[in-house]
């Protein structure tokens, strides 16, 4: 049985998936106090045996005991999974363990042209680099890593890309049956202007409830910022005056509240911007960058309605529409109406996500590294 060691500070999600993955090893978890209760709260029947607690605040101080700790149990393969910070510890973690490590990223340009805007970016462009070439293998989902193939082939060639989804599907989703009969749209992911804009599903909103009360929106996430709050109170006012067509957090959704939101949905709304700047770096959504909506539309099997600028993995074409701008969206949603319309999109993302799941993704060759 082979030995792997999991190093996860940023997504309890991506654990779980490492974790399937992986599940016919020992796994050793190193995980911050908050990680571990998140992923607990999220999916409480998940067990873990092996954890390790570390504070990503206090790593500057812990880093050479963690490398003795991860030397001493002679893993396989370390994963270490999407850092955003302590870049100096992870290039040390990353040269000093014995074992083969698997880097993820989210983020191709941020690791590999990161923006210079100071003495900062470029220290932390040294520390990732090291990180970078001290890896066997970098982790990437299934677009970014058709975008660096078919796109990027330098870069692609120089490295060994390997595809590992952000979420899978585990072969069964506790849908929650509602008694309101009324269609749940769903938005994933915080109200941030930086990512997600949200002018075309406001004005929609407003015109459909006029029209229909067929329709539950629920935004599951916290508003960021002055725009976030803005969107915010202008969901209040819908809200109060066409009472239960929105559902709205002010405050970031726990893990248990998340998951209901999911699995209470019908369909996934996203509306994502097209690119994304990270310290000044620029990302493409959909290439270089990936979306919460497609993760989620995968592991709680659920159909989509996302922008036209989105690169789709060819699995969930099916399971999908697309919109330009606000009358495109407004068309997509309201077909949602046509009962036929709705139950083929929701059997087809059934069927796509029979796609991701941990068997097929170990038996696709791009993944044969393990």
């Amino acid at each position: 049985m082979k030995k792997i060691i999991i190093i996860e500070f940023v997504h309890y999600q991506y654990a779980l998936t490492l974790t399937e993955l992986f599940k016919d090893s020992e796994i050793i978890y190193v995980f911050s106090e908050t990680i571990l209760n998140s992923l607990k709260r999220f999916q409480p029947e998940f067990n873990i045996d092996n954890v390790w607690i570390y504070q990503p605040n206090n790593l500057k101080n812990k880093y050479d005991e963690l490398i003795n700790r991860i030397n001493s149990e002679n893993p396989d393969i370390l994963c270490i999974d999407p850092i955003f910070d302590n870049f100096k510890y992870f290039a040390e973690i990353s040269k000093k363990v014995k074992s083969k490590i698997i880097f993820t990223t989210h983020n191709i340009n941020t690791w590999f042209r990161p923006s210079i805007r100071g003495f900062r970016d470029f220290k932390e462009k040294i520390y990732k680099k090291r990180i970078i070439n001290n890896s066997e293998f970098i982790a990437v989902e299934d677009f970014i890593y058709n975008y660096l193939k078919d796109k990027e082939p330098n870069l692609f060639n120089k490295y060994k890309f390997v595809y590992i989804p952000y979420t899978i599907y585990y072969g069964k989703v506790n849908k929650v049956k509602r008694s309101d009969n009324k269609i749940k749209i769903v938005l994933p992911g915080s109200i941030d202007k930086e990512r997600r804009r949200y002018e075309y599903i406001i004005n929609v909103i407003k015109k459909l409830v006029l029209e229909t009360d067929k329709f539950i929106f629920s935004f599951a996430g916290p508003g960021i910022g002055e725009y976030g709050g803005n969107i915010i109170k202008q969901l209040e006012e819908i809200n109060n005056k066409y009472s239960g067509s929105i559902i709205y957090f002010k405050e970031k959704p726990d893990p248990e509240q998340f998951r209901y939101e999911m699995e209470s949905a019908d369909i996934v709304l996203s509306t994502s911007t097209k690119y994304f700047y990270t310290l000044g770096t620029k990302e493409i959504i959909g290439e270089t960058k990936p979306t919460a909506a497609i993760h989620d539309m995968i592991s709680f099997v659920l159909s989509g309605i996302l922008p036209s600028h989105l690169n789709i993995p060819e699995e969930l074409k099916t399971s999908s529409m697309q919109y330009k701008n606000e009358d495109e969206l407004y068309s997509c949603i309201k077909s949602l109406l046509d009962e036929r319309k709705i139950q083929e999109l929701k059997e087809n993302a059934q069927n796509n996500s029979l796609e991701f799941t941990s068997e097929k993704i170990l038996n696709k060759n791009i993944i044969k590294f393990y």
